[in-house]
């Protein structure tokens, strides 16, 4: 296991500048949740830096972690993130869904564990309620990315950067 939490203290230490920045772009807007995608265990580490940026300027703010790390089989990892108290959920599964479900469970002051995939913190350990939702990833839109503004995804050595779909839904499914 990578020390999360040493490891976020260290590049919040390190690469204070690029942290606070990551920050300052989350809180832009005020927003009254942030979702951080987490799509593999090596994004563990920054991705809690970044949520201990943003709870040290905004410590009410709810933040939720999703994406395939949140799998059963990183119990240990989930189990230790929300033990930080930094992160309010892990979600596990598709988001397309849950993410209204998130929205609205914050905006009522309802419980994040009555939200179908998300682990939440409970005494010492993580639990998950209720199992994620399966949905039909037919019945979700394509990405749409004509009102990106293509130029900020050029780097020197690659030319232009672009994400592509190559599958739909949930990578653990």
């Amino acid at each position: 296991f990578e020390p999360e939490i040493e490891g976020a203290h260290l590049l919040r230490k390190i690469w204070s500048d690029t942290v606070s920045k990551w920050a300052q772009s989350c809180l832009d807007g005020s927003p009254d949740f942030i979702g951080i995608s987490v799509l593999y265990a090596g994004m563990v580490v920054p991705s809690l830096a970044l949520a201990y940026e943003i709870k040290s300027r905004n410590p009410t703010l709810p933040i939720c972690f999703g994406g395939p790390f949140a799998s059963p089989s990183n119990y240990q990892v989930i189990n230790r993130l929300l033990q930080s108290q930094l992160i309010d959920g892990i979600l596990q599964g598709d988001g397309e869904v849950a993410i209204q479900q998130i929205v609205q469970a914050i905006k009522h002051k309802t419980a994040l564990n009555q939200v179908p995939g998300m682990w939440t913190q409970h005494g010492n350990g993580a639990i998950m309620n209720i199992p994620p939702q399966l949905i039909d990833p037919n019945t979700l839109p394509f990405a749409d990315f004509r009102d990106f503004d293509l130029r900020k995804y050029q780097n020197l050595w690659h030319g232009c950067v672009f994400p592509i779909s190559g599958s739909r839904g949930c990578v653990n499914k």
